[in-house]
């Protein structure tokens, strides 16, 4: 199945996150752009907490990852097809990493 011709393909996707619960993102983590265009997705992950913060991407039809961001810092991942981002939690065991 060809990509680009999938339906799901859509440039600048909602950050599917978790709101509530344990491992929900805090909200002065929860900033970022998704973009699903191409056979390459890539996320940009912002954090405007004043202490670090982990986020663990759950990845379907691909490895999950944790990504670490400094305070007031942004950093970019990318992960390639069949890859598609499920959803987003807090990647720390404490609830602020």
């Amino acid at each position: 199945m060809n990509r680009c011709a999938s339906a799901q393909a859509e440039p600048r996707a909602r950050i599917p996150g978790k709101k509530k619960g344990r491992d929900k993102v805090r909200s002065c983590a929860r900033h970022g752009k998704l973009d699903t265009s191409g056979t390459k997705d890539k996320i940009t992950l912002r954090n405007r907490c004043k202490y670090s913060f982990t986020y663990h991407l759950e990845i379907e039809r691909g490895p999950d990852r944790c990504v670490t961001v400094k305070k007031n810092k942004s950093k970019k991942t990318d992960w390639r097809w069949p890859g598609k981002l499920k959803k987003v939690t807090n990647g720390g065991a404490n609830g602020k990493r």
